[in-house]
């Protein structure tokens, strides 16, 4: 299917509109993925550019995310007036999913997990609790996670979560029964960073695509 990546966009480092750090191959990669599904989940909205690029283009998600920054979340409702953005934090925003969306537990659904940073002075990382919380109550699942260590290409950049780096190792126990792709392309085909930017796969179905490596 042919998108639209909007000009417009809120993030002061940008230019133009970023979604998924605006990697083309990443986005062909997960396209058929989005087109399936009925939910789509992104903790920490930031400046919405790829909660933009969801609601503009699949009429067929429910798009939910959370922002609890005061600002941010100001500048995003006006931003994106379609989308149900709720001024929490993560995990917080899965009990309000459970309270008003616990159908989608039962529909396919992406979750674009990237909430970690400082938020309050204080380094917040709930990757452990989010990924817990998806395995146990979603049957059919895409885990996406952002600015993720790739052990296959070093040409992925990734963050550091304080002095721990953002890695399968710090959710090894929690993926040993279900499929984590990594992305095997060295192509840059963003208009707006200069590097590749990490990001994982992990889901209860097989995944198939050459540009994925299967992570063992």
């Amino acid at each position: 299917m042919s998108y639209i990546i909007s000009k417009e966009t809120k993030d002061p480092n940008y230019k133009c509109g970023s979604p998924f750090h605006g990697d083309k191959i990443f986005i062909d990669i997960i396209l058929k993925k989005l087109q399936e599904s009925e939910y789509f989940v992104e903790t920490g909205t930031a400046y919405g550019d790829t909660l933009k690029f969801v609601n503009d283009n699949f009429k067929n998600i429910r798009a939910i995310s959370c922002e609890p920054d005061d600002n941010r979340y100001e500048i995003v409702t006006n931003f994106i007036p379609g989308a149900e953005i709720v001024k929490i934090t993560s995990p917080e925003i899965f009990t309000y999913i459970k309270e008003n969306h616990s159908d989608s537990f039962s529909k396919k659904t992406i979750f674009w997990l990237d909430a970690h940073g400082e938020y309050n002075g204080k380094v917040f990382w709930p990757l452990r609790e989010e990924v817990d919380f998806i395995k146990k109550n979603y049957k059919d699942y895409c885990i996406l996670i952002d600015d993720f260590k790739n052990p296959y290409n070093s040409q992925f950049k990734f963050d550091m979560v304080g002095n721990i780096p953002c890695s399968i190792e710090y959710i090894h126990d929690l993926v040993q029964d279900v499929n984590v792709y990594y992305p095997n392309y060295t192509e840059l085909t963003t208009e707006s960073w200069h590097d590749l930017i990490g990001w994982v796969l992990i889901t209860n179905e097989n995944f198939q695509d050459d540009r994925m490596i299967l992570h063992k």
